[in-house]
């Protein structure tokens, strides 16, 4: 949530209305981990004492968890998820995570992508966008979609964070965790000045488990989007503002 920087404008070719549960990142109000926050994350989570995902059990990558508390969910491997970057085999998988995620949030029918738009995005000679897949099992069951934003007044990259997502059935299992950490390790990597995502106002469970995380809102900048027929009318220069 994603982004999820989710300055950083994890801004991608969803809607940035906020109306969606996604972790995404950007200058309003958004949640920012600076290069010590990010060595945090990956410190804490070998002391598995204070960031844990029962820590924030309706934890669901970004959202919280508004389906019947019920449900059943897979009981989980003692065997940790593995977390893998994807390749090109993975673009079902990918495409079907992000579809899951759509179908979480009930928006299905914004969900447009295809598999020929996924592989093009993720594997073209200049990628769009990378992917972190978290399985279980060899099967895939999270997905992190992340890439690279840079700061003018630091002259350094920043990583953000475009969506963060866990099926359900495999929440509490560590994996949205292990996914957030394994970013971390690559803005550190990288070089990059810190992680940024989004997360709505009123997504509650996830702010407080970013917040365990040691990420900060930044209140200071808003988010502007410009799309359709206004982005279409600003280029073809009918339109002044």
């Amino acid at each position: 949530m994603a982004g999820p920087v989710y300055e950083h404008s994890m801004n991608g070719a969803h809607d940035r209305s906020g109306a969606d549960g996604r972790t995404k990142s950007g200058h309003d109000g958004s949640p920012a981990v600076s290069r010590s926050a990010a060595a945090i994350i990956t410190a804490a989570a070998d002391a598995g004492t204070t960031i844990t995902m029962d820590s924030a059990p309706e934890y669901a990558g970004n959202i919280p968890n508004t389906t019947n508390t019920t449900s059943a969910r897979i009981p989980h491997s003692a065997i940790p998820p593995t977390i893998r970057p994807a390749t090109p085999s993975d673009v079902p998988a990918v495409l079907r995570l992000i579809r899951g995620l759509a179908d979480y949030e009930r928006l299905t029918a914004e969900c447009t992508a295809t598999e020929t738009g996924i592989a093009d995005a993720l594997f073209a000679p200049l990628p769009r966008i990378h992917a972190i897949l978290a399985e279980s099992e060899t099967t895939a069951i999270g997905l992190a979609l992340y890439y690279f934003t840079f700061s003018t007044f630091k002259a350094r990259p920043m990583l953000f964070l475009e969506d963060l997502f866990v099926e359900p059935a495999h929440r509490g299992s560590g994996a949205g965790l292990a996914l957030m950490r394994h970013i971390a390790g690559i803005a550190l990597a990288e070089n990059c000045l810190r992680m940024e995502w989004r997360v709505l106002n009123w997504n509650q469970p996830s702010i407080r488990f970013y917040e365990r995380l040691g990420a900060t809102a930044d209140g200071d900048w808003h988010t502007r989007q410009l799309g359709g027929e206004a982005l279409a009318a600003l280029a073809k220069g009918t339109s002044h503002g």
